[in-house]
């Protein structure tokens, strides 16, 4: 791709790279427990309805979220920096854009809630 992609295309891998990268810190933050600001729905709960909740739980959930989303990124990253065949591109782009709708929605069926 890098060959045939032309300065547009190049350009396009770097953004897409920048942002897979932003997506493994924002995945290791989460993971270590301590960005459970980020997860929507929980940043806007008042104070009384976030103290029913296990704030690491939820961050470490939508931190496995992120992590498969991020490994999807990656590999899409990949195939995208190292084809040539745009049926190979546009399969890839199907499976990655069904991949980050369908892993959320399957996640968020877990709770979260403080055991008393």
């Amino acid at each position: 791709m890098i060959a045939s992609a032309g300065v547009a295309g190049i350009i396009g891998l770097i953004v897409g790279w920048i942002i897979t990268i932003i997506f493994i810190i924002m995945t290791v933050k989460m993971l270590a427990g301590k960005s459970s600001h980020l997860v929507s729905g929980f940043n806007t709960m008042s104070k009384t309805e976030k103290e029913q909740y296990d704030k690491k739980k939820v961050s470490k959930n939508a931190g496995r979220v992120m992590l498969l989303i991020t490994i999807i990124l990656i590999a899409y990253m990949i195939i995208l920096q190292f084809t040539f065949s745009e049926q190979v591109l546009l399969y890839s782009s199907i499976i990655f854009c069904i991949c980050v709708v369908v892993i959320p929605i399957i996640s968020a069926i877990g709770g979260f809630k403080k055991s008393i």
